[in-house]
């Protein structure tokens, strides 16, 4: 709920006052005395005026006791006033004054809804946050003050206001203005602002509207490494939104294979209903999950869309992802979602019933009114319907308030809400890494948890998501190294390329480097013995001088990028230019 604002409280305060004080004194003889009523009252309003300015008629006899609290509360309805004009006045020093303090915090510019949400979401974690916002009349500026975070007037692209928010000295910036030239121009201010030699690193992201322009961005920052001292990253929220959306509410279910190694003979059926740009990328992550799932299967998964013009739009989809169609069968259909045919169950006409239903207008209310309509016409088939909108309010919060998928349920997918967070903006292929680390430990022996590096990502310490960040950040080095791109993956499913044995092992040295230096920029010593909490290992040794158990950790750290690069379908490539 949002705060009271001051102004309303004292302009309460001050009818209030007013109203006391004027009956006070037409009804205390010897005040507002003689004339009509009209004279009365307005020498009573002007005497009652008085009281603010501290200059009202002193009683000479006695007076009612509305009259005495109309009076002190002049005087307090008047200290306040003066005290918080003088407070608002002086507000924007006081909040450079804060910020000036500020040491490993995030700044965030633009206060928009994607602004707001990744506040909120560092504000949980614990990590102090200056925020910009030009718009003074933003509501979620109240909000995100009360949630303890300094709010900073001004234009983010502005390198002052950058400097006053102490990006100098800050661990993350988040560029979330309206425009994509907005937020680059935010980016390439604060990266001139960054001193290459100072010891900490900014980590950017900057949110880009367009899903495919955001993908080229993502490839040529892997193609490339960064400076150390910073370091860049994009998001879409729409390319988030689809791959969240399908991790909660899976499309399918992946069997195991029947006859001695054959798959299902049949392949599932997936309703999509809009086009749009969330839409697109729930199609393409459809597709993509079937190739991974079942890259041995002929059988193709069936996706039904229903969208107006979904013809044209599928053709440039299809153009954008040559391997789109290898892998899915697209059903289309340029219906209007809200026309009677809709309503009436024609998207039943495929043949056979789908494994779910994803409803990706881009309209919330028509959003849900077609995945009402759709739930409604195929309630009996009991097909799971996801509704995604980009609001939180009303019936999306009501549906959005059941999490996982049950068959022939509605459920809502709040995008921005489920998006919109610091674990999904910072660091996907970082949350990888550490997962794929703790499986890799299971085997070993060691149980999940049982030591803080093999806490989930939820509950892992900072410093220690910090080096998983650095790992991924180091993975366009390895691969400069070794002589390796990055491209597209031509064929989903397929067998990514995979590093040679010397390849191998000349990263797993570079990645033991890496780590040494890691531990040592955090305080870590040699030791006999590991000690957590006394930061004492003994694996600060070289390359030559670790077991054969530990540097095969470090070599599997690099035989997993190219897997890693896989989940983003991403691949490797020798070079030929070196």
């Amino acid at each position: 709920m949002q705060r009271v604002k001051l102004h309303w409280v004292l302009l309460v305060a001050f009818l209030g006052v007013l109203v006391l004080g004027v009956t006070g004194f037409l009804l205390t003889p010897g005040y507002a005395e003689g004339g009509s009523f009209g004279n009365r009252l307005a020498s009573a309003v002007y005497q009652a005026l008085q009281l603010f300015v501290l200059e009202a008629p002193s009683p000479d006899r006695p007076v009612r006791w509305w009259t005495h609290v109309a009076r002190f509360g002049a005087i307090l309805v008047t200290y306040v006033a003066v005290v918080g004009g003088v407070l608002w006045l002086a507000r924007d020093r006081m909040w450079r004054i804060r910020a000036r303090f500020k040491r490993d915090h995030a700044v965030v510019g633009g206060l928009g809804d994607k602004g707001f949400r990744l506040l909120r979401g560092l504000r949980a974690a614990g990590i102090p946050v200056v925020a910009i916002e030009r718009d003074e009349g933003n509501a979620n500026i109240d909000s995100a003050q009360d949630l303890g975070a300094i709010v900073l007037p001004g234009d983010a692209r502005d390198p002052v206001a950058l400097s006053r928010a102490g990006v100098k000295r800050a661990k993350f910036l988040i560029a979330c203005c309206g425009t994509d030239d907005t937020n680059a121009e935010v980016i390439i201010q604060a990266r001139e602002l960054v001193d290459d030699s100072g010891p900490r690193v900014l980590r950017c992201v900057a949110h880009i509207t367009d899903p495919q322009l955001c993908r080229l961005l993502q490839e040529q920052q892997l193609r490339s490494p960064g400076a150390d001292r910073f370091r860049l990253e994009f998001f879409n929220i729409y390319r988030n939104g689809a791959r969240v959306l399908l991790d909660e509410h899976p499309p399918f279910r992946v069997e195991a294979p029947t006859d001695g190694g054959t798959p299902p003979a049949e392949a599932p059926h997936v309703v999509v209903i809009g086009l749009g740009a969330l839409g697109e990328e729930v199609v393409t992550g459809i597709a993509w999950r079937w190739a991974r799932a079942r890259a041995d299967s002929a059988n193709r998964v069936r996706i039904s869309v229903y969208a107006p013009d979904s013809e044209r739009r599928a053709a440039v989809l299809c153009a954008c992802f040559p391997a789109l169609t290898a892998s899915a069968e697209l059903a289309l259909h340029d219906i209007d979602p809200a026309k009677p045919a809709f309503e009436a169950g024609a998207l039943l006409a495929d043949g056979r019933a789908p494994s779910a239903a994803y409803v990706c207008m881009d309209d919330d209310p028509a959003c849900l009114e077609a995945g009402l309509s759709f739930f409604t016409a195929t309630r009996e088939a009991r097909i799971p319907v996801v509704v995604c909108m980009m609001g939180v309010d009303g019936v999306a919060a009501l549906l959005g308030s059941v999490t996982g998928i049950a068959y022939g349920a509605l459920r809502g997918f709040p995008v921005l809400e489920r998006t919109c967070t610091t674990d999904i903006v910072f660091g996907l292929i970082a949350r990888t890494i550490h997962q794929k680390y703790i499986d890799n430990a299971a085997r070993d022996g060691r149980a999940p948890g049982s030591e803080p590096s093999l806490l989930p990502w939820d509950e892992l310490p900072e410093h220690l998501r910090e080096s998983n960040r650095r790992q991924a950040d180091d993975m366009a080095r390895k691969l400069e190294a070794a002589g390796y791109g990055v491209v597209p993956l031509e064929r989903w499913g397929a067998e990514p390329d995979q590093l040679t044995t010397e390849e191998i092992e000349a990263l797993a040295r570079l990645e033991h480097a890496r780590w040494v230096g890691d531990r040592k920029r955090l305080g870590w010593r040699p030791g006999p013995e590991k000690d957590v909490a006394r930061k004492r290992t003994p694996y600060l040794v070289g390359w030559d001088e670790l077991s054969e158990d530990v540097k095969e950790l470090d070599r599997n750290a690099v035989r997993e990028i190219p897997e890693l690069l896989a989940s983003l379908q991403l691949g490797i490539y020798r070079r030929t230019d070196r």
